[in-house]
């Protein structure tokens, strides 16, 4: 189904006006405003430190400075630590991971470094 370019105009300035409605509602209501505040906050409160969060796969590979399919191998082969979750998918714990690379990091000697291998 094909939504006209018209219609979707429409519907975008109608959520514009929406939302400018909200806000000026909002600001007109400092109880608002602190309600609001206070649930965010809590919100936020709640949310567990950035380290301890699960990533998913394209944040482990930045995370390890990998390509998506080396970590695919890897966990493929079962040689690296990750979480399959039902109705979610592949999860790694960043501290895992972390321990993972330190344990399977090389030494290179200092002589070495900079030069194409």
């Amino acid at each position: 189904m094909q939504i006209n370019p018209e219609s979707k105009h429409q519907a975008l300035e109608s959520v514009i006006r929406n939302l400018d409605a909200a806000v000026k509602e909002v600001n007109n209501n400092p109880q608002l405003v602190l309600e609001l505040s206070g649930m965010l906050l809590g919100a936020i409160d709640r949310l567990p430190p950035e380290s301890e969060r699960l990533m998913d796969e394209q944040a482990a590979c930045i995370y390890l400075g990998i390509k998506p399919r080396t970590l695919a191998k890897c966990r493929s082969a079962s040689k690296i630590p990750y979480l399959k979750i039902p109705g979610v998918g592949v999860r790694y714990d960043p501290k895992a991971l972390r321990t993972w690379a330190r344990a399977h990091q090389r030494q290179v000697h200092p002589a070495w470094r900079g030069k194409a291998s």
